[in-house]
């Protein structure tokens, strides 16, 4: 289980995975490991080409948090690379999509 994130950082996840819930109920449900790449490839290369729809979805979403709060490089680093442990977590094969399922039962 992923250690708690500290109290402050909980917005800034809530931000994030509110909108990846958003691209869902728009595009439908990916898979854990499109998650997982495309949080993974923002923490590595923030600035880097979009290899998907919600890796491009997701970069404006990352986007709009830096436009909302300043966050140091090890912050926006250390965001994302939970956000791609979280989804990670949920993994159960190549094709589930449990993370999504979880970002809908959370309040």
């Amino acid at each position: 289980m992923l250690q708690q994130p500290p109290p402050a950082y909980l917005p800034l996840f809530e931000f994030v995975e509110r909108h990846a819930l958003e691209y869902c109920r728009a595009c439908g449900d990916k898979t854990d490991g499109e998650f997982e790449e495309a949080y993974s490839n923002l923490r590595r290369r923030p600035d880097g080409k979009s290899f998907s729809e919600l890796h491009f979805f997701l970069w404006q979403t990352a986007a709009g948090l830096l436009g909302v709060r300043v966050l140091s490089g090890a912050e926006f680093d250390a965001i994302f690379g939970r956000l791609a442990r979280s989804a990670s977590t949920f993994r159960m094969g190549l094709v589930s999509r449990n993370y999504a399922g979880v970002l809908r039962l959370a309040p």
